[in-house]
């Protein structure tokens, strides 16, 4: 049978891939918006080794200054110490720039320099007290509205306090959900709002940093080099906190943007012929595909990287594509191709 034509699939998968909305707008229009200082940090580069929660000179003198007799009495010190518009503590990112889509994450260093939101006070804490030799990690909260909100939390003998430098009270966390204000410690969780969705450890609680980091790099969809971060950002946010499970969503969305660059070069190297080169692109679609693609489209997929491979006399290569086609859609023109595409290879 005679396979689609490439511009066909490529119609279908694009469809699939990013819906009928309107095509998001370019990088130089989003960031026209932005402060001039967060614009500069456009071109910053992201590190899937890299950790929120390492401590510079700054982190250093604040558990220097935090030490107490015990280690409670530490936490509560370091609680005063960062008070959120106190005089030397936190403060919050001014306002227009509290938008962390439209800008990378700071660490914990760069925090107590630019000021941050609720996860980057987090990330000042938990890089405190792993100075301070006090177990931590952080809880995400459902505020409403499809909001999240994260916070520290410090073990000591065994029992866990809330360290929320945007409350004045050790030991409580506050949030605002619609017109009120709701208090609340560590133990009442789970009795009503907010809601607790998961507990991270330290370790754990890196995955939302580079989660931030995909979140503000997926925005990007005409440029591949940053789908391609934000894809890996979000793989190392999986790897290290497996119980967010806001992760696979995020992630296909800069999959299917990716995808679509990726058919477009393919589309490029089919119309010159370039059959290897084609079919790389395919392969790599394929290793990127949103696992809300359909078994047809991805079969597709597979199909064409096959007919790219046999123009270039891979046959064997292409067999294993018809056979990954026939597995996902059980359509019996793939395995016929497939058995054509070995006898071919002999």
């Amino acid at each position: 049978m005679k396979p689609m034509t490439f511009r066909q699939k490529v119609a279908i998968l694009t469809f699939v891939a990013l819906g009928a909305s309107a095509a998001p707008p370019s990088v130089a229009t989003k960031w026209q918006a932005i402060p001039p200082a967060y614009a500069q940090r456009a071109a910053a580069t992201y590190d899937p080794g890299s950790s929120p929660f390492e401590a510079g000179s700054g982190i250093k003198a604040i558990a220097n200054k935090a030490r107490a007799g015990t280690k409670l009495e530490t936490a509560k010190k370091l609680h005063s110490i960062l008070q959120v518009g106190e005089p030397g503590g936190l403060k919050a990112a001014e306002a227009g720039k509290t938008i962390k889509d439209d800008r990378p994450p700071n660490t914990a260093e760069e925090a107590l320099k630019r000021g941050g939101d609720c996860s980057e006070f987090a990330y000042v804490v938990l890089a405190a007290a792993k100075e301070l030799g006090i177990a931590a990690g952080t809880i995400t909260l459902d505020i409403g509205g499809d909001i999240m909100h994260l916070l520290p939390v410090v073990e000591i003998d065994g029992k866990k306090y809330i360290l929320d430098p945007q409350t004045g009270e050790f030991g409580k966390g506050t949030v605002e959900i619609g017109s009120k204000r709701i208090t609340f410690t560590y133990e009442s969780l789970g009795t009503g709002k907010p809601k607790l969705l998961w507990e991270s450890t330290s370790g754990q609680s890196v995955g939302s940093y580079h989660m931030e980091w995909g979140n503000y790099l997926k925005h990007f969809k005409k440029d591949e080099k940053k789908l391609r971060q934000a894809v890996t950002a979000f793989r190392k946010a999986m790897e290290l906190n497996p119980a967010d499970t806001h992760l696979r969503g995020k992630m296909d969305d800069a999959s299917a943007a990716l995808v679509n660059i990726l058919m477009r070069k393919a589309e490029e190297a089919f119309g010159k012929q370039e059959w290897k080169s084609a079919a790389s692109l395919f392969e790599e679609a394929i290793e990127h595909v949103p696992s809300t693609m359909s078994k047809a489209n991805q079969g597709s997929l597979h199909e064409n990287a096959a007919a790219c491979l046999s123009n270039s006399g891979e046959y064997a290569k292409a067999a294993e594509h018809y056979d990954a086609a026939y597995g996902l859609t059980g359509k019996e023109e793939y395995k016929k191709s497939a058995v054509e595409a070995r006898e071919k290879a002999k």
